[in-house]
């Protein structure tokens, strides 16, 4: 009879141990998940924090290269299928703006070296890291007689107000030098698919300045 309770007793102590050992397995597991999730966006290598306004007209080329790069690991973990792969371009970290496990929000500068042009892209992520969207919130720059900015704000959670303004010079041999204006002012919003898309637009007359 002692030996059955005591066989008994090892038994027991043994599921015991197995049991607690899965528990804290489990345990260890969702950290290292939870960890995975939140790791995602590496905070050291942005600038800017939970901007509402996005301008690049301040950051001219030379500006831009003290911002940190992106190499090709970082772009396809943050730009996934849509990651810019012509030649010539460039990427640089601006901010974060959301840094949750249910989403993440995230900025970054595509640089055009070719035509001198830059974007400042929005993508939006899910709780698995999923890219749900990419938006152009911002732009600058331009080649030859041409150049244009677009910068904005969110006016809510859901709107976004987005002024674009582009330049044109022109050469008359009996005028001269004209240089046209176009400037537009657009109400971005999110959609079901978290993409923004055109609510509204007002267009101004073009306007020509003369020298």
């Amino acid at each position: 009879m002692k030996l059955l309770l005591l066989n008994f007793f090892i038994v027991l102590v043994g599921c015991f141990t197995i049991n607690n050992d899965s528990v804290i397995a489990h345990t260890r597991e969702d950290s290292i998940q939870e960890v995975d999730t939140i790791s995602f966006v590496d905070s050291t290598q942005f600038l800017f924090y939970e901007l509402d306004s996005f301008d690049l007209r301040n950051w001219y080329y030379g500006k831009r290269q003290q911002l940190i790069s992106l190499d090709s690991v970082s772009l396809k973990k943050y730009f996934q299928d849509t990651r810019p792969l012509q030649k010539g371009l460039g990427s640089k970290y601006f901010s974060i703006q959301r840094n949750t496990e249910e989403e993440k929000v995230i900025t970054l500068i595509v640089e055009h070296q070719e035509s001198g042009t830059a974007s400042l892209h929005l993508l939006i992520y899910d709780s698995s890291n999923k890219l749900v969207s990419n938006n152009i919130v911002a732009s600058t720059g331009g080649d030859g007689g041409s150049d244009g900015d677009c910068y904005g704000t969110f006016i809510d959670d859901s709107t976004y107000k987005m002024t674009c303004v582009s330049t044109q010079t022109l050469y008359h041999e009996i005028k001269g030098e004209e240089l046209l204006i176009d400037s537009t002012i657009q109400i971005l919003k999110f959609n079901k698919n978290m993409q923004l898309e055109k609510n509204s637009e007002k267009i101004f007359p073009q306007r020509v300045l003369a020298p």
